[in-house]
């Protein structure tokens, strides 16, 4: 009897500590919208402090069941000031966030409940192509009717350090337009829209690339025959051409496509894979014209080389003929002046 006295007096004790008021928190804040970009996963966690340990989640005072979402309960005790306190965490995710997910997600346990409003954001973006150099571009970025700011980039730098857009870019309609005025295949790449909203937090990206593609090109703008002199047994050839997406290069001696060898290699040269021709055993027999053509999805281009191969022999040669005529000249010209 002794024994069940002292075990229902700790049961009583453990019972007394856990009915406290319950306390709830989020992982998010509650008086400020969360975005997130369609198509992206939501994570949202709600802890739980109080002798109610049943909680769950609810969308627009529906609750969130899987399959729709995937859901982890963890429960454990805490001990403070005294008492015992049930700690139960629910967390719940979802990895394709579509329009019709937006609404008011609150952690409800009781009476006690906390809620965030999420909203999933859409954004218009789309491709584009360069099809007439000199012309003007417009790029869109159409966050439907929520309140953002928009921030341009293009490869993840800002527009404004970029010197060749200098003078030519324009924003539109706060910045969701943006116009590019004479445009050139330099232009190409890919631009990034970034998303800040003025009344809310972010979870995840709100990022959107928008495309602007071209044919290759090449930045000197030189496309036609170059002569290239060759007086060592290397020949190294470059193809720097550039575009979006980015080209593929291929080689042709003599109108046969070359391929990658121990006696032909070929190296990357500013992103762009095999824009570099080497050949460590060069010999006039393998070929005299070297065609180096770049292609994407838009378009292609080429350059022609020339090459003129000079013997290291026949320029030695060269050499002790111009060296033996200097001396013969100089030879007579000492004995002429003897001689007078």
């Amino acid at each position: 009897m002794k024994m069940n006295a002292s075990l229902a007096g700790i049961w009583m004790f453990v019972m007394m500590s856990l009915q406290t008021l319950g306390e709830s928190s989020l992982s998010v804040d509650p008086n400020r919208p969360l975005y997130i970009r369609e198509h992206s996963r939501l994570k949202l966690d709600c802890t739980y402090k109080g002798d109610n340990g049943h909680i769950k989640w609810t969308k627009d005072d529906v609750q969130v069941q899987e399959p729709h979402f995937a859901t982890h309960t963890f429960r454990t005790a805490a001990y403070s000031d005294g008492k015992i306190q049930m700690v139960t965490n629910l967390t719940i995710t979802k990895n394709n966030m579509l329009l019709r997910d937006s609404g008011i997600y609150a952690c409800v346990s009781g009476l006690d409940m906390r809620a965030v409003r999420v909203k999933v954001l859409r954004v218009q973006t789309g491709s584009h192509v360069i099809r007439d150099p000199g012309g003007s571009i417009t790029l869109q970025c159409d966050p439907a009717s929520h309140d953002v700011d928009v921030l341009w980039t293009k490869n993840m730098t800002s527009l404004s350090q970029l010197p060749d857009l200098s003078g030519r870019i324009f924003l539109e309609a706060r910045n969701r337009t943006l116009r590019i005025r004479n445009a050139s295949l330099a232009d190409s790449g890919q631009y990034e829209c970034n998303l800040k909203p003025r009344d809310g937090v972010v979870q995840g990206n709100l990022s959107s690339k928008v495309v602007l593609s071209g044919s290759p090109y090449f930045p000197d703008g030189h496309n036609v025959s170059e002569t290239v002199t060759v007086s060592t047994k290397r020949l190294e050839l470059y193809c720097p051409a550039q575009g979006y997406p980015v080209p593929k290069v291929i080689w042709l001696a003599e109108g046969v496509q070359l391929n990658n060898s121990k006696e032909t290699q070929f190296l990357s040269y500013r992103g762009v894979t095999a824009a570099v021709l080497r050949i460590e055993q060069y010999l006039p027999e393998i070929g005299e014209n070297f065609v180096c053509e770049a292609f994407n999805q838009q378009g292609r281009t080429r350059r022609t080389f020339e090459i003129l191969f000079v013997n290291s022999a026949q320029t030695i040669h060269a050499i002790d003929a111009v060296f033996i005529l200097a001396l013969f000249m100089s030879i007579s010209i000492n004995l002429k002046g003897f001689q007078s």
